[in-house]
C-alpha cells in the first residue's frame, strides 16, 4: 500500500517538474524570438522612438532675423515670426536693389548679408518692377520698393507662394544681351507620352519612367509635362534617385495645366527615374476620381548658370504663374564672396 503510493506521490512530482519546465521553455522560446524581433526590427524601432521625441518639440525656427549692412553700417534689420506656410517673408518699403549695385561690392566685403546670427556667403537677387526677392539658404525676403502701396503688398502676400514657384524658371527662361532667350538654348533628350493621356486610378496610382543618360553634375534640366486631377485625387511627381517629392496644385478641375520641374544634380547621376503618382486629397485611402499626364519631354540647358551653387534639390513652377509674371520681372543677380 505505501509502496503504490510512493509510486503516486513521484508521478505528481514528476509531472509538476515537466510543467515547470514546460513554462520556462516556452518562456526563453518568447524571450529569443522577442529578441530576434527587436535585432532584426532595431531600425524600426530607433525610428519610432526618434519621431516620438520629436513629437512634441516646438518648430525648429521661432524666429527669423534679418541683418543688412553697407560696410559697417546697418541698413535694415528685422525678426520674424516663423512662417508656417513657407520659408519666405516680406519687407514693406525697402528697396535692398538700391543697396546691392554690383558682385564687386559684396565680394569686397561692402555689402553683409546675416540671417540667424550667421553671415551668408551667397545669395541670389530677382528683381521685379515693384519689388525684389533675396534668396539664400532656402530663405526668402521680398521687399517692395519705396514706390509700392499697400495694394501691392497686400498682392505680394497673396501671390507669394506662385512667386516663388516661378523664380528659377523665370531665371532660366531669361533673354540674353542679345534678346535671345535660354529657352531656346534647352534641347530635347527624351520624349514620352506625346499626344497620348496617361491615366492613373487608385487601382494603378504609379508610373516609372526610367530616364536615359548621364545627367551631370553642375547641369540644368528641366521636365515638361500637362496634368490633371478629377474629384477625390490629387497629382505627385518624385524623382529619384534623389526623391525630390512635389505634391502638385490641383488647378481648375479636370482640366490640364502645364507644370515645369527644374533640377540640377549635384553630383553626377545615372539613369533618374521620374515617378508620377495618383493619391487621394486625404491622408489615406481611395480616391473616386483619376489624375492623368500628358506630352513629358526633358530639356538640357546648354546655358551656365553661376547661381546653380544656389539652386538644391528640385522647383516646381507654374506655366500660368510664371506667365503671370513675365511683365514683372527684370534680372537676376548671383552674389558670391
Amino acid at each position: 500500500m505505501m509502496k503504490y503510493k510512493l509510486s503516486v506521490e513521484r508521478k505528481q512530482f514528476l509531472l509538476k517538474l515537466l510543467k515547470e519546465a514546460g513554462k520556462g521553455f516556452v518562456i526563453l522560446i518568447a524571450a529569443v524570438m522577442a529578441f530576434k524581433f527587436m535585432a532584426w526590427n532595431s531600425f524600426k524601432l530607433e525610428q519610432a522612438v526618434a519621431i516620438a521625441g520629436e513629437l512634441g518639440k516646438e518648430p525648429s525656427a521661432l524666429s527669423v532675423n534679418l541683418v543688412v549692412s553697407e560696410k559697417s553700417s546697418p541698413l535694415f534689420r528685422q525678426s520674424f515670426a516663423y512662417n508656417e506656410k513657407g520659408n519666405y517673408y516680406i519687407i514693406n518699403r525697402f528697396d535692398i536693389a538700391g543697396h546691392i549695385r554690383d558682385a564687386a561690392d559684396f565680394s569686397r566685403g561692402n555689402i553683409h548679408i546675416t540671417v540667424n546670427n550667421r553671415e551668408v556667403a551667397s545669395f541670389l537677387v530677382f528683381r521685379f518692377k515693384r519689388f525684389n526677392v533675396l534668396y539664400t539658404g532656402g530663405y526668402y525676403f521680398a521687399f517692395t520698393t519705396a514706390e509700392s502701396g499697400i495694394e501691392d503688398l497686400v498682392r505680394l502676400d497673396r501671390s507669394f507662394p506662385d512667386i516663388e514657384n516661378s523664380l528659377f524658371k523665370l531665371a532660366a527662361a531669361r533673354k540674353g544681351a542679345e534678346g535671345e532667350q535660354d529657352e531656346d538654348k534647352k534641347e530635347v533628350i527624351y520624349q514620352c507620352f506625346q499626344g497620348a493621356e496617361k491615366e492613373l486610378t487608385y487601382g494603378s496610382a504609379k508610373i516609372s519612367i526610367p530616364l536615359p543618360g548621364v545627367f551631370k553634375k553642375g547641369k540644368l534640366y528641366e521636365i515638361v509635362f500637362d496634368y490633371k486631377v478629377t474629384r477625390g485625387a490629387k497629382a505627385v511627381v518624385m524623382l529619384s534617385p534623389a526623391s525630390n517629392r512635389h505634391e502638385l496644385a490641383a488647378g481648375a478641375e479636370g482640366k490640364y495645366r502645364k507644370v515645369s520641374l527644374l533640377f540640377s544634380p549635384e553630383e553626377e547621376v545615372e539613369a533618374p527615374v521620374l515617378n508620377l503618382l495618383g493619391r487621394s486629397q486625404g491622408k489615406k485611402g481611395a480616391f473616386d476620381g483619376a489624375v492623368s499626364f500628358k506630352d513629358i519631354s526633358i530639356y538640357r540647358y546648354g546655358q551656365e548658370y553661376p547661381w546653380l551653387n544656389e539652386f538644391h534639390g528640385s522647383h516646381v513652377a507654374y506655366f500660368d504663374s510664371v506667365d503671370g509674371l513675365k511683365e514683372e520681372f527684370v534680372g537676376v543677380k548671383y552674389f558670391q564672396k
